[in-house]
């Protein structure tokens, strides 16, 4: 995600930690857009890359594990489903990958020293079940790490909750953030103001629309878009945030929604930066415009029978990612539920109700100030702890 990369970046440079880091994926930006046709992939590449250069982690084991200390960064990194659409993705190239990714994501089999100086900040656990925690050798190797690890900061309540959990320890305080919490509004405005980088004109006060994850919802979300672009007296405009890569359920623009010209990370995070408000059904859009301190109105559908869901993870233990942020942060006024998206009246009635928050800006301000606030203490808390231990 080309926003949590970002925010380590802002991260390393704030701290002047630039030059001691190395970054490893497991799959490089290269080999991800080589998944995709070469028409989309030219389309994806702008808004994918950000600047950070990273290293392949399949070919890092001995390196990863002999370095100061091994800092893992946002996302589903530990996650059960993660891994499990790993190894099917590298299985479908013909590759046997099970045992190198339990090695890389959960440290299995390292020694004891090399878990003491690992760190985990901004991951989540929030899809996994008892299913996963009785699998032998999952369940095992996550104990072992979430266990021997010296620290662990997950992004959400619930994950915190199961960690202490698996570790019996219910006095460590588990509940971190999302990393994307750390690029902050500043950081974005500062370097698009930077010698030499792209700039792209932005429509000052647009509201911004985009509808990655919810095929079923969006022409209700449509009409959402039209009307707080009425409600503000702004233009309604379409942000291309993502690609078929990482949306798989990605539709064409809708035609009642004007497009944009903007194709680059900074291009796509400058205008988020100026808008005025945001509709989405997408998890770190809705995130990212919070921080920024846009007011965004996210939409869920419910879940799906089909198998692991992005935003909310396996049938029969369904928990909507989207609802769990805007229920920690107390901005449930902007989100859409599914039984509003499906009754036509109950929707209106949501759509006047944000009318009239979007209104109210020391709401906004509220919202956006504790998240901000607990991005600070979560990022001193890390630094402390990376200091501290001399990892750089």
């Amino acid at each position: 995600m080309a926003v949590t990369e970002l925010a380590l970046a802002a991260f390393l440079r704030r701290h002047g930690w630039e030059n001691a880091a190395r970054c490893y994926r497991i799959m490089t930006l290269d080999d991800r857009l080589g998944l995709l046709p070469p028409e989309q992939r030219a389309r994806a590449a702008p808004g994918a890359d950000t600047g950070l250069r990273y290293h392949s982690a399949f070919a890092a084991f001995d390196e990863i594990r002999a370095s100061d200390g091994v800092l893992y960064w946002a996302d589903f990194l530990h996650m059960a489903g993660y891994v499990r659409h790993l190894e099917e993705l590298f299985a479908r190239r013909g590759i046997a990958a099970g045992a190198q990714l339990a090695q890389l994501l959960l440290l299995d089999g390292a020694a004891e020293d090399v878990l003491a100086k690992s760190v985990t900040f901004g991951t989540s656990l929030l899809f996994n079940t008892l299913h996963d925690e009785r699998d032998a050798a999952y369940g095992t190797a996550l104990r072992r790490f979430l266990r021997d690890a010296k620290r662990v900061w997950v992004r959400d309540a619930l994950s915190a909750a199961r960690v202490a959990h698996l570790r019996g320890d219910y006095d460590t305080g588990y509940f971190g953030v999302d990393c994307a919490l750390l690029l902050s509004r500043e950081d974005v405005l500062r370097e698009a103001a930077e010698p030499g980088a792209p700039c792209e004109p932005h429509d000052a006060g647009s509201v911004l629309a985009f509808f990655g994850r919810e095929p079923s919802a969006r022409e209700q979300l449509t009409t959402v878009a039209v009307e707080m672009g009425r409600a503000l007296d702004r233009p309604v405009c379409w942000l291309r945030w993502g690609d078929s890569g990482g949306f798989p359920h990605l539709q064409p623009r809708p035609e009642t929604i004007a497009d944009t010209r903007f194709t680059t990370v900074q291009g796509l995070l400058g205008a988020l930066a100026h808008a005025s408000a945001v509709v989405t059904d997408t998890y770190h859009l809705a995130v990212t415009a919070w921080n920024f301190g846009v007011p965004a109105i996210c939409a869920f559908t419910g879940h799906t029978l089909g198998g692991d869901d992005v935003s909310s993870g396996a049938a029969f233990n369904w928990r909507d990612k989207r609802e769990v942020f805007y229920s920690q942060y107390d901005a449930l006024d902007f989100l859409i539920r599914p039984e509003e998206l499906a009754d036509e009246a109950l929707l209106a009635r949501r759509v006047a109700h944000v009318k009239a928050m979007l209104r109210d800006v020391a709401l906004h301000e509220l919202i956006t100030g504790r998240m901000r606030a607990h991005a600070r203490a979560a990022e001193a808390a890390l630094a402390a702890e990376i200091a501290g231990a001399r990892l750089v």
